[in-house]
């Protein structure tokens, strides 16, 4: 069964128990295609410089280990 509700009014309560209750949810058409490929090349260069601070924080107990994820 696909979930698609409307993003207002009760659809947007709808949306928002989906995510409290599955973790994520799923938009589509938000970003328009060639916008997306400079988000992504973006994402990448943002990502390589901050990961090895990240995984350092983490170390340390900041951040999504501290929800025992990675335990």
């Amino acid at each position: 069964m696909q979930n698609t509700f409307s993003l207002t009014g009760v659809g947007c309560a709808r949306w928002s128990q989906f995510f409290y209750d599955n973790g994520f949810v799923v938009l589509t058409d938000v970003i328009a295609p060639d916008a997306l490929s400079r988000l992504q090349a973006a994402w990448m260069t943002v990502e390589s410089e901050e990961l090895p601070k990240w995984e350092e924080a983490r170390a340390h107990g900041v951040g999504i280990s501290r929800h025992s994820f990675y335990s």
